[in-house]
């Protein structure tokens, strides 16, 4: 193991994080869990129930719901139409960005390395960054 010459004295130290960062993550933790636990609890009441009882777990699932929602909602076509269009795209995109990769990583392309660069900063950019733009621009 060449190159570091730090002596090895046997122990470890170990670094106490302090509680209260253990107490703020448990609060991020459940500020964020907590909106959908409330949804999956609704999502098994019944509708005199979850006026009764909005916040609170069912007293017995209703699993009706959700098969009531499937039907009405016509998901088996939408589910259908979905699984077609992610399949397509995916196996376009996998072509594609494959046949792209290969050029850009083994052929002598002209402007590739600035295509690289376009790229990741394309894709290191938030898309949250261009929404306000382009909401002032189409109002």
């Amino acid at each position: 193991m060449g190159g570091l010459n730090v002596p090895f004295s046997g122990r470890r130290r170990l670094d106490r994080t302090p509680p209260w960062y253990y107490a703020a993550l448990c609060a991020l933790a459940l500020v964020t869990v907590a909106p959908l636990a409330v949804m999956v609890f609704n999502s098994l009441k019944d509708p005199a129930e979850i006026g009764r009882n909005p916040l609170g777990p069912p007293s017995m699932p209703h699993v009706a719901n959700f098969l009531e929602a499937w039907e009405r909602g016509g998901f088996a076509t939408t589910m259908r139409n979905s699984a077609v269009i992610t399949v397509g795209t995916v196996l376009g995109v996998c072509l594609i960005s494959g046949l792209a990769a290969y050029a850009l990583g083994r052929l002598n392309v002209p402007g590739g390395d600035a295509l690289l660069v376009y790229l990741f900063v394309g894709t290191t950019i938030p898309g949250q960054l261009f929404v306000i733009p382009l909401f002032f621009l189409w109002v």
